[in-house]
């Protein structure tokens, strides 16, 4: 039987499913989103999965990101605390609805891996605090890259039904195509500057321990920072926009979720010393002196 945390963090993923199908029912039934409503299930499911996660980083005594479970529902976290702070103020329609379901995705993702939760005998994090702030920045990059990737596809379908002229259904409901557009060139420039400041804590940390980060790790994690960053400058510059920069975001966000594997599997390169062991380091093994 799972912990409690476990049943929270499935309470607060089913109310975000609960959201999807509110606002499908509705829409089936020609009648306008309860946008209302869909905010008190996300933000429900935003309390009791902040509980959940609360638990589980008293039991790790750090960020809860330990294993694929923990990551993941951190990623889904982190796309409604987003959300709440910048779908509300711009009041996009449907923003809520699409933030949510990719939070229930990822979510379900988390619980379906086998042996995802299986936390180690040591944690990746070693207790250093700019190891944790380095981690925990970049997973919730995610979160904004995640939302990228929502508006992106909320930006397509009203092109679609722009240049097919079809304006039933959830297609009335969409933003404006100048509202999306201003909207994703803040979360673009949001996302790259939490990855830089992640990126550089890392690397400030890293660059006297080269031994405990894994080259593939290294390479995937600058490659996605040197993209997200040529994508900034390429729109700021007009030279990507519209559709185009919609699908690039979309496919920067499977690359970001498939640069996942890399860093997981470099929790196994090396495990870093933690902070109590390096002010008492274990001396019981050194041989005495002749």
């Amino acid at each position: 039987m799972r912990n409690i945390e476990h049943w929270l963090l499935l309470i607060g993923t089913l109310a975000y499913v609960g959201a999807l199908v509110l606002t499908l029912v509705r829409v089936l039934n020609r009648r306008e989103p309860l946008h209302g409503t869909n905010l008190l299930l996300i933000l429900g499911g935003w309390l009791f999965q902040t509980s959940g996660m609360w638990i589980l980083g008293l039991d790790a005594g750090s960020c809860p990101i330990r294993n694929p479970y923990e990551v993941l529902q951190f990623i889904s976290w982190s796309i409604i605390v987003v959300y709440l702070f910048t779908g509300q103020v711009f009041r996009l329609s449907l923003f809520g609805t699409g933030s949510a379901s990719l939070a229930a995705i990822i979510g379900f993702v988390a619980f379906f891996l086998p042996d995802a939760a299986h936390v180690g005998a040591h944690t990746p994090l070693g207790g250093d605090p700019r190891i944790e702030a380095h981690a925990a920045l970049a997973l919730f990059s995610y979160g904004i890259f995640g939302l990228l990737a929502v508006l992106s596809a909320l930006y397509l379908l009203q092109h679609f039904s722009l240049k097919t002229k079809k304006f039933s259904g959830i297609f009335r409901f969409l933003p404006s195509i100048m509202d999306m557009d201003v909207v994703l060139m803040r979360l673009l420039i949001m996302a790259c500057v939490v990855f830089t400041i992640s990126v550089a804590i890392g690397a400030l940390y890293w660059v006297g321990h080269m031994d405990l980060v894994s080259v593939p790790k290294l390479i995937t994690t600058l490659a996605l920072w040197f993209l997200y960053w040529l994508v900034l400058i390429l729109r700021a510059a007009n030279k990507l926009f519209g559709t185009r920069l919609a699908w690039t975001c979309i496919i920067l966000l499977l690359a970001a979720l498939l640069t996942l594997w890399p860093v997981e599997a470099s929790r196994y390169h090396g495990t870093p010393p933690a902070l109590d062991q390096l002010e008492h380091p274990d001396t019981s093994e050194i041989p005495p002196a002749p």
